[in-house]
């Protein structure tokens, strides 16, 4: 919304990216994706510019990749648990 855009500071919204869940076997397969913003401070949230980014996929050991419009992707090189539990 333009209201997520209008914020200024260390919070302001300064472009966007796409994560993606990848198998850890097959490190090419993508199992989610979604969208999300990426913050001035680094952080990357929601299309709300302030909530967690949340899948709908079941907990377990993911490769996460991020994509970029002008940059290389890159992809964890260890799998990471992910459960209900918020993290970093």
């Amino acid at each position: 919304s333009p209201a997520v855009l209008a914020v200024s500071g260390s919070d302001a919204i300064v472009d966007w990216v796409l994560l993606e869940l990848r198998s850890t076997a097959q490190p090419a397969t993508v199992l989610h994706s979604r969208s999300a913003l990426l913050r001035r401070d680094g952080r990357i949230t929601e299309k709300d510019g302030t909530s967690p980014v949340s899948f709908a996929a079941p907990a377990g050991n993911y490769r996460i990749a991020l994509l970029h419009r002008n940059h290389l992707g890159v992809i964890s090189n260890a799998p990471i648990a992910l459960s209900n539990t918020a993290i970093s």
